[in-house]
Parts: C-alpha cells; structure tokens; sequence
C-alpha cells in the first residue's frame, strides 16, 4: 500500500518509488523458486544435480532409484528409472532363489528323482518382477541439469507386502486343499507321484511369492509352508529304491550297458543280473547301418528301440525310439562315437521319462 501511495506522490519523486518497490521485487524473485518443493514429482531445472542423483535418499521400507534422459524428456526418465527399481527388485528376488535352490539341492540324499522333478517344475515358473504392476510407486521429483532431467523414483514397499501376503493366504488355501492320503493308496507310487507333479507347480508359486515377500518385508515373518514335501520326497525315493529292473539288451545294443545302468542308479532304481528276480523289464534292440560317401567318410546310423515292460502282468509301461549317427574314416572310430551318441540320448530318456513309466 505504501508504494501505491508514493507512486501517487508527485513531490516523491521516481527514485523514492523504486527504493519502495525494491524489497518487494526481492520477495517475488525469491518465492518464485519456491514453490512446489515437496514430493509428488516436483520439477526443478538448476545447473548442478541435487544430492539425490548421485546418493538416494534411505529409510526405513522404503527403496529408491534414480532413472535419467537426454534433454527435457521427463517420461523416459521416470521410465528408466522405474525400470532400475524393477532390475534391483529382481536382483533381491534372484538372491534369495539361487539361496533356496541350494537348499533343495542339499536337502536329501536320497531324493535324486525329486529333486530333479523339483527344478523342472520350479523352471516353468515366471520370475520377471519387471512385468509386475508394483503398488506404491511414486516420482518422489524430478530436475533438469544441463543436458540431462533426472528423476527420482520412490517405492513404499509396505503396499506391496501387503499384496504378497494376500498371495500367499490364496496359495496356502490351494495347497491346503490337496489330497494327501497317498501312503493308503493302491499303488503308493503312483499316487505319490501324482501328488507331486499336481502339487509342486503351487508349491514353486508359493516360493516365488515367498521370495518377493522377503525383499518387500525384510523384517516380517513368513507362514510356514502348509505341507510336508520333504517327507513325500523321501517317500518317493524309497519306493522307487525297491523297483527292481533287469536290462534285455540284443548283442548290438550290449555296449550301451555301463551307461544305461548308471543313469538307472542316478534316478534310485536297482538294475539286477539277467537271471535274479525283478519287477521291471527293460528291453532294448539296436540296429545299425553304414555308408561310405565319396570322400572315404563312413556315416554310421544307429536306431534304438526299447520298452519298459512290468514282469507281473506283462504290460508295457512305455517306450523308447532314439535315433543317432556318426561319421569318421575309420569304422571302429564312427561305431564308438555311435555307441557313446547313444548311450548319452538313453540316459537323457531315462532321466525324463523312467520315472513316470514305472508309475503307470
């Protein structure tokens, strides 16, 4: 009021009146850069970078990240930079599963078979947290420095574990839900193993969610999981520790038993001499052709046929069709190269299949 009353002023003068308005010129070149300091994304252009691009802030549940661009392209910064959080999170997340893996790997002598069921399934499971809609995730600010807009990414992880614990709730109810009478079955083996395959993709679910929950909640309990798999990897191991299985190989396929009985005794499963008592039959024919091309080089082709066969009722369990070749000058040379062809496609088959055949 009082410059308006200078201004009016004809003895004041012009130099009284800008000694009037200086101050407030002061205040209202100050309160410009003032406003909007807080969060919510406020943007700021300056020559020099704020602490936080080089050091994020820290506290308690909460993470941050900080994500850059050329020029004035706020959006590819707040991107990028939820795209860093994402990358830690699966970092984090990573850490713990590679934790857990060795775990199982370690867990039980004797659960060979299971185990490798237990990292097939787990593999079929998606892990990428940067597909994930992560709740509670912010542009806490943003600046502008020389060439360069930074923004600040913020995550408060309490919304996310809440989310996760709700997951799991979900899953328990799931697993809770499973029939586990497989030691009063018929064939226990079969149940058993049915159970598992039915069982271990919610289970691996479970863990993923588990996983996610231990970074979103460092510090809070994780439920224990509602069903005992250990005790039906053990289970499984002993049952298929008493199958028995005597091999009937032609004299083409001889060659190939070192390492057919070696892949048998890797998934827990006895091979018996041809002359003792057993449960199984495992029956392989091998037929093999050459042919020499016109530089002398003798291509060597072997086709190996089998079935798995249950001795008590003759009835076949499953199947076995490999086919390999080899090459070499020499023909001792191309058949040991077949025979070694062979015997590693039979223990890959074995390995993947002899377990669900015996259980049929």
């Amino acid at each position: 009021m009082r410059t308006r009353e200078i201004a009016w002023r004809g003895d004041a003068g012009i130099v009284p009146l800008v000694f009037a308005l200086i101050p407030l010129l002061t205040i209202a070149l100050f309160c410009g850069g003032c406003g909007g300091g807080g969060g919510g994304g406020a943007r700021r252009a300056s020559d020099r970078p704020p602490g936080w691009v080089d050091d994020p802030p820290e506290m308690p549940g909460m993470m941050y990240t900080v994500g850059r661009a050329r020029g004035d392209d706020r959006a590819t910064a707040i991107d990028q930079g939820k795209r860093e959080l994402a990358a830690q999170i699966q970092l984090s997340v990573q850490g713990e599963r590679t934790m857990i893996d060795e775990y199982y790997e370690s867990a039980d002598s004797e659960g060979n078979r299971a185990e490798r069921m237990n990292s097939y399934v787990r593999d079929q499971i998606s892990t990428a947290v940067s597909q994930e809609n992560l709740p509670g995730v912010e542009v806490d600010e943003t600046a502008q420095v020389g060439s360069y807009t930074y923004a600040l990414i913020a995550f408060d992880r309490s919304e996310w574990a809440m989310q996760l614990r709700k997951q799991l709730e979900d899953l328990d109810r799931r697993i809770e839900g499973f029939e586990v009478d497989y030691r009063e079955a018929e064939r226990p083996l079969a149940r058993a193993t049915d159970l598992y395959e039915r069982i271990m993709p919610v289970i691996i679910e479970r863990e993923e969610v588990a996983r996610r929950l231990r970074v979103a909640d460092p510090r809070g309990d994780i439920p224990p999981l509602p069903f005992d798999l250990d005790a039906l990897m053990r289970y499984i191991a002993r049952l298929v520790a008493t199958v028995t299985v005597r091999l009937e190989l032609d004299q083409s396929a001889a060659g190939l038993r070192p390492q057919i009985v070696e892949a048998m005794a890797a998934e827990g499963l006895s091979v018996v001499a041809a002359d003792a008592e057993a449960r199984l039959a495992l029956r392989l024919a091998l037929t093999t052709r050459s042919a020499k091309t016109g530089d002398g080089t003798i291509r060597y082709t072997g086709l190996l046929k089998g079935t798995l066969t249950d001795l008590g009722t003759e009835r076949m369990l499953g199947g076995i069709d490999l086919s390999r070749r080899s090459s070499s000058r020499d023909m001792a040379v191309a058949k040991e190269y077949l025979e070694k062809k062979l015997g590693q496609a039979i223990a890959e088959e074995l390995d993947e299949q002899i377990i669900a055949m015996v259980c049929r």
